[in-house]
C-alpha cells in the first residue's frame, strides 16, 4: 500500500503487482476460467436437452 506525501502529486495505481504475483496468478485464473466455462457449456446442454425432447 502506498502512503500519499504530497497532495500534488500522482500516485501509483494499488492494482500494479509484481510480475512474480502476475505469473502464479494468472494460470490460476486461466484454469479458473476454463472450468467455468466448461460448467456453463455442460449446463447448456442439459437444458437444450429439456427443450427438445
Amino acid at each position: 500500500m502506498m502512503v500519499q506525501t504530497d497532495l500534488f502529486t500522482a500516485t501509483r495505481p494499488l492494482a500494479a503487482l509484481p510480475q512474480e504475483v502476475a505469473r502464479r496468478v494468472l494460470p490460476l485464473l486461466e484454469q479458473l476460467l476454463l472450468e467455468v466455462l466448461a460448467s456453463e457449456a455442460v449446463t447448456l446442454e442439459g437444458n437444450d436437452e429439456q427443450d427438445h425432447p
